[in-house]
């Protein structure tokens, strides 16, 4: 099964993917352009989920036997998470925590690895959120 971006999505990454170099540390609130499952762009600052790590954009997966574009996947479940929502990114050295709702919303990254759509680095504190998808068989856990 081939799973496909809409076209309007499609083309904001790939614009995106030409604008903005790394986030100097501090805070950035704004609304986020996905470039793929773990970058974003803020205000012009290309920032990386920090905790986790998602399949790049051009990622094949198997499933039921068939080939199927994961990482263009991944980056729409983080543009369906993220909606229209501006998000506040906590930002160091190009990597970020960002959330919903403000410093005490939703945490991005925590609610992509849930989704089973990224895997949890070592010492995120998403580790449980990782375990939760892969018995469930969510995203990418659903996979081959």
């Amino acid at each position: 099964m081939i799973r496909r971006l809409p076209p309007l999505l499609a083309a904001a990454i790939l614009v995106t993917n030409f604008i903005g170099g790394p986030a100097a540390a501090g805070e950035i609130t704004g609304p986020a352009q996905v470039i793929d499952g773990g970058t974003i762009v803020i205000a012009g600052q290309r920032l990386r989920l920090d905790g986790l790590d998602a399949p790049p954009l051009d990622r094949l997966c198997l499933q039921g036997g068939e080939n199927w574009r994961c990482g263009e996947a991944a980056a729409f479940a983080l543009a369906a998470i993220i909606e229209r929502h501006w998000l506040t990114c906590q930002t160091r050295q190009g990597l970020a925590k960002c959330r919903m709702g403000g410093r005490n919303g939703v945490d991005v990254g925590r609610a992509l690895v849930r989704e089973g759509w990224a895997t949890a680095r070592a010492g995120s504190g998403y580790e449980q959120a990782e375990q939760d998808a892969r018995r469930s068989g969510r995203g990418l856990w659903a996979d081959q």
